[in-house]
């Protein structure tokens, strides 16, 4: 992955430590979710184009297209339960 990522952004992916500080709103933190995979599918799907479209390497069109289903699965998940937490408060 490492390789794929440097293939693409052209650098090195950074090694600094992320931290990521939830909210205390679960619905909150499963909002931003959604729309962080959101915005990887966009931007998955627009690598995935540039590779078929320079058929240039398959092995990485082949890991675009296994991240790029895992998000879209993820989104589903995502759909799924902010739609059954809309229901619970419904009922």
């Amino acid at each position: 992955m490492q390789n794929f990522y440097t293939y693409f952004a052209g650098k090195e992916i950074p090694k600094e430590n992320i931290l990521f500080i939830a909210s205390e709103d679960y619905l909150e933190n499963l909002k931003a979710a959604f729309l962080d995979n959101e915005e990887n599918i966009k931007l998955f799907t627009q690598m995935y184009s540039l590779v078929i479209q320079s058929l240039y390497n398959e092995s990485y069109t082949n890991v675009i297209f296994e991240i790029l289903q895992d998000a879209q699965r993820h989104s589903g998940l995502y759909n799924f339960i902010l739609n059954l937490n809309i229901m619970n408060k419904l009922n």
